[in-house]
């Protein structure tokens, strides 16, 4: 396959009625040895002057400049190969500006002042709002200036296939897509058509070209790099999303099967063995932090839990107060970085003891069937937590050790391939052993606030009455609030 692709011949991997798609290609066999130089590296040693050759500034593309740069980069971390410092330098700016970031009243626009309209490529009405626009805002730049960026690429590259139709597409004449080509608001299709291909490959060869003619601007959150995200295989430590994916629990039992399937009372009786099945206090292990969905038919259970450390001596008037809530939305135990909601002042004190990343945005997942369209978040115990009781965890930081080795924490995300009208099992949460979690509150001196809210709903109310829904209002979750303090005592309500 290597061979094929630098002589950019694939005769045997290919029909030669329709055009072949050596940048998709290409991507995808390095995203594969990718995976592979994280897990069985020497394996992929003797293709090293083949990765170096996607490197070259001349062959512009950030993805596959990039995969062929981290691929480097592992077998020179594990010593199998070695780079010089000037290459390792080189590699590790792939993806990176070298320019100094500027402010976007300060971005250049006077290359655009005299573009043609006719050679500007509108890219539809999904490519160019959905897909285009978020790069071009990492520079400053208008949807027309993006547009006109990626359409001279485009014509440069592709042999100026710039309008391809259905009539030029082959595929679509002997009927190979089938209806896998269809994609909205930045989904990606599960077919590629001759269209998308251009369209997509164009983009990634407009993004390192930018990246290295111009700076980018100063944005509080949206980045270059979270652009680059969502396109990237490679984020999570070298794994890919499915490596994350556990089976899909146990559903709780109380389901109301005598009652309507869609009846509007199945809203309103959420009750205490919801909760009950989940947290029971005489098992080893306890929720302690997540959010997930159980599906039943046309029913719904969503719940929501989270935790934190709070002072011996308000613990108790904080877990009164917290019970005077109608919406437990209206209150947030905090996690490791929510300054707004931690609390350290005497006695009143509300400490985060987890840490949780905001979600992947999992679009370059989205063609794999095994990563069930899971909502991934880096779930851990806070670094201070680590250190205080010497933690280690596996490659995927899903399950924790304490020093003798006993697993102590555990993460699960679970889901499955989904169809877009379709409901599902999904969800993520973080498990802890009930000795591990007093023995952390005897050595804190602090007690364990936890708040489990949930509610029932119907999959969707697309058909119903809504003349209903306006008469019911809106309904709240319901809510649990424990207490665990470090005497291994449990109090709730």
């Amino acid at each position: 396959m290597i061979h094929c692709i630098e002589n950019q011949s694939a005769r045997a991997f290919t029909d030669s009625r329709f055009i072949y798609y050596r940048y998709t290609a290409l991507q995808w066999l390095l995203i594969a040895f990718l995976k592979i130089s994280n897990e069985y590296a020497s394996t992929v040693v003797p293709y090293v002057d083949f990765f170096k050759s996607n490197i070259r500034p001349d062959k512009p593309h950030i993805l596959i400049r990039l995969y062929s740069a981290k691929i480097l980069l592992n077998l020179n971390r594990q010593g199998l190969i070695n780079l010089t410092c000037t290459e390792i330098k080189d590699y590790e700016s792939i993806g990176v500006s070298n320019f100094k970031v500027i402010e976007k009243d300060e971005v250049n626009l006077d290359k655009y002042q005299d573009i043609k309209e006719s050679s500007v490529d509108s890219f539809g009405v999904d490519f160019g709002p959905y897909w285009l626009k978020p790069l071009g805002r990492c520079f400053g730049l208008h949807n027309s200036h993006i547009n006109y960026e990626t359409s001279l690429v485009k014509k440069h590259y592709f042999n100026n296939i710039s309008k391809a139709s259905r009539r030029e597409d082959s595929r679509y004449e002997y009927n190979v897509y089938g209806n896998g080509t269809r994609h909205s608001h930045g989904s990606a299709p599960l077919v590629e058509d001759l269209s998308f291909y251009t369209n997509y490959h164009s983009m990634m060869i407009t993004a390192d070209l930018l990246l290295n003619q111009r700076p980018l601007i100063s944005e509080s959150w949206y980045t270059f790099s979270s652009w680059l995200s969502k396109y990237d295989f490679t984020l999570i430590n070298g794994a890919w999303l499915a490596d994350y994916r556990d089976h899909t629990p146990k559903r709780t039992t109380d389901w109301h099967t005598d009652v309507d399937q869609r009846s509007l009372s199945w809203e309103y009786s959420i009750s205490s063995s919801d909760f009950d099945e989940h947290f029971d206090f005489n098992n080893e292990w306890l929720p302690i932090w997540g959010n997930w969905t159980e599906v039943f038919n046309d029913k719904e259970k969503d719940f929501n839990i989270r935790s934190s450390l709070v002072d011996m001596q308000s613990s108790h008037s904080l877990l009164r107060s917290l019970r005077t809530y109608k919406n437990p939305h209206d209150y947030c135990l905090p996690r490791f970085g929510d300054n707004d909601f931690t609390i350290n002042n005497g006695v009143f004190r509300l400490i985060p003891w987890l840490s949780e990343s905001e979600y992947l945005d999992a679009t370059i997942f989205e063609k794999d069937p095994w990563s069930a369209s899971i909502n991934y978040q880096n779930l851990r115990p806070a670094d201070d937590i680590i250190l205080l009781m010497e933690l280690s965890s596996d490659t995927l930081e899903k399950n924790w050790f304490d020093k003798k080795g006993n697993e102590v924490i555990r993460t699960r995300y679970w889901g499955r391939l989904n169809s877009r009208n379709e409901e599902y099992s999904r969800g993520s949460n973080m498990l802890v052993s009930k000795q591990f979690l007093i023995d952390l509150l005897q050595l804190l001196d602090m007690n364990l606030i936890i708040s489990f809210s949930g509610e029932h709903r119907l999959n969707s109310r697309y058909g119903k009455n809504e003349d209903n829904y306006d008469e019911l209002e809106y309904i709240p979750n319901s809510e649990k609030v424990y207490l665990i303090t470090k005497d291994g005592v449990l109090h709730g309500y």
